[in-house]
C-alpha cells in the first residue's frame, strides 16, 4: 500500500511569492464555518491550508475512483476499517 503524504497532496502546497494565486469567496453554513474553524484552531493550520488539503484529498479520490481504487482508513497492520465513499 502506498503511503500519500499531505505535503504531496496536489493542491496542498502553500503559496508562494513565486506561484501566482486565485483568490476565491465562499460560502459555508454557520456549522460547516465553525467546523472548518474549530479544526483550523486544533491542528494550527489556516482555513485556507485545510481547504488546500482537502482540495487534494478529493484530487487523489478522484483520480483513485478512476483507477477503480479505494480510499480507506486502516489500522497500524493495514487493516482495513473503514472505507471513505465521496459523492463524485
Amino acid at each position: 500500500m502506498e503511503n500519500t503524504q499531505a505535503g504531496e497532496l496536489k493542491g496542498a502546497t502553500e503559496a508562494t511569492a513565486s506561484v501566482p494565486i486565485k483568490r476565491l469567496n465562499i460560502a459555508l453554513t454557520e456549522q460547516a464555518y465553525a467546523d472548518l474553524d474549530r479544526l483550523s484552531k486544533d491542528t494550527r493550520h489556516s482555513m485556507t491550508e485545510l481547504l488546500r488539503l482537502g482540495l487534494g484529498l478529493v484530487t487523489l479520490a478522484w483520480e483513485e475512483k478512476g483507477r477503480r481504487n479505494k480510499l480507506v482508513i486502516a489500522d497500524p497492520n493495514l487493516k482495513p476499517l473503514r472505507e471513505i465513499v465521496l459523492p463524485l
